[in-house]
C-alpha cells in the first residue's frame, strides 16, 4: 500500500552569492513525500506545503506531523534518489494470456 508523510527538504537559495552575507546559502521547507508499496521514496511535492486544517484540531494534527518530519533525515534537493512507483513485479492483469 502506497503511503505518504511530511519531509523536510533542504534547497539551495538561488539568490545566494558567496561574496554576500545577505542571503543564506540554504533554506528548508516541508514537502509531502510519497512512497511505493515497498516503503521506498518515489516522489515529493514540487512545491512546499502549508499547514491546513478544517478545524483547529485538524490544524494541530497537521502541524504535529510537520514537527515529526524534523526528526527524520533531511532530503537534499537535487540529490534525492527516487524509486519506481511499482515493485517491478508482473502484476499487470491486462496482458493477453491466451
Amino acid at each position: 500500500m502506497a503511503t505518504w508523510n511530511h519531509r523536510i527538504v533542504r534547497k539551495r537559495d538561488p539568490n545566494y552569492k558567496e561574496e554576500s552575507a545577505a542571503w543564506p546559502e540554504f533554506y528548508y521547507e516541508v514537502h509531502e513525500a510519497h512512497y511505493n508499496d515497498n516503503g521506498e521514496l518515489c516522489a515529493i511535492t514540487e512545491n512546499a506545503i502549508s499547514p491546513y486544517g478544517e478545524s483547529m484540531d485538524d490544524l494541530k494534527e497537521v502541524l504535529g506531523w510537520m514537527i515529526k518530519a524534523c526528526e527524520t533525515p533531511v532530503l537534499i534537493d537535487g540529490e534525492i534518489d527516487y524509486a519506481p512507483w511499482d515493485d517491478g513485479g508482473d502484476d499487470d492483469d491486462t496482458e493477453d494470456k491466451t
